[in-house]
């Protein structure tokens, strides 16, 4: 994964909580709450435009959502610097099923908040309102007599708690302390997002060796899995499960010794099996991962069977 800071820093840093989850101060946003996170099995076999969401997230269509409690009241501008923070944004909505998922996951995970924000706003030019990750939909599910931009200082939205109609209201009075996020990231049909990188597995009716399945990657616009952090790792031994060992895009046949990732990557992380590499027969310059365990180097000419994982940055 070539944006190790996103997977590996931003990810750790993550401030979204479960409803069920120990609250946090807006200055507190990006400390690490990793904990609370649970693996969640990862599978490539999606309709289109679907995605896997990261832990913690719930799937609708082709977004994932989570809610945030914050310890304190925040603005529309803080909810959405929360949200941008850790790789989303407030939810927007295309159509009157989404409008439903919205307002029922609010009222489920965020039951006292009756003004709840979305991220449509027309504080770039009055009147015309547009969404925060500018989609073009023209849904909109406005209450009677709204937006009317009351006291000319109503440039964001929200939903009202009692039945999903919208709202304009003033971007930065702090109303409530608890938000929703979405976060729409976008993969190719059957490829699974993560970390902002997009994976998939392939299966090849013969084995294929490490030179073999780069170029398998390669066709399809992808190279093999580059691994930054402990969390990457986790990600592949969950979306690989069952496959046992699998080719990684990390090699030393530039230079004996010297371990560089395929798609250039810098990360110093390793999860080498002990006294591994060894470079055994003086001729192990590809890695392989074992779900699970670790890595182990192996001469690039091995051939695996049957499935492997390509990524693309």
């Amino acid at each position: 994964m070539a944006v190790a800071s996103y997977v590996c820093v931003a990810w750790l840093a993550a401030i979204l909580v479960a409803a069920n989850s120990a609250t946090v101060s807006l200055s507190d946003s990006k400390t690490a709450v990793k904990n609370e996170e649970k693996e969640q099995n990862v599978s490539a076999s999606r309709t289109a435009r679907m995605t896997h969401c990261r832990p913690g997230w719930k799937q609708y269509q082709g977004s994932c959502y989570r809610s945030v409690r914050m310890t304190a009241n925040v603005n529309w501008h803080e909810a959405q610097t929360v949200c941008n923070d850790n790789g989303g944004h407030l939810p927007t909505i295309s159509s009157e099923q989404e409008n439903t998922f919205v307002y029922n996951m609010y009222s489920s995970h965020c039951l006292f908040t009756h003004r709840r924000y979305l991220g449509f706003h027309d504080g770039v030019n009055e009147a015309h309102f547009k969404w925060v990750d500018d989609s073009t939909s023209s849904y909109t599910k406005w209450r009677a007599g709204e937006p009317n931009d009351s006291g000319s200082r109503e440039d964001c939205t929200h939903m009202y708690g009692n039945n999903g109609e919208w709202n304009d209201i003033s971007c930065t009075n702090k109303y409530f302390n608890c938000f929703l996020c979405e976060d729409t990231q976008a993969c190719p049909h059957g490829w699974v997002p993560f970390g902002g990188s997009c994976f998939r597995q392939f299966y090849h009716a013969s084995a294929l060796s490490w030179h073999e399945t780069r170029a398998k990657c390669r066709t399809v616009g992808a190279d093999l899995v580059s691994v930054n952090c402990e969390e990457d790792q986790k990600f592949l031994d969950s979306f690989m499960t069952g496959r046992s060992w699998y080719y990684i895009g990390f090699t030393d046949a530039s230079g004996e010794g010297t371990f560089r990732w395929s798609d250039g990557s810098t990360s110093t992380y390793t999860k080498w099996l002990a006294n591994e590499p060894n470079n055994a027969g003086s001729n192990e310059d590809c890695a392989v991962a074992h779900i699970g365990r670790g890595w182990n180097d192996v001469p690039c000419h091995n051939k695996y069977r049957h499935y492997y994982a390509c990524e693309i940055n």
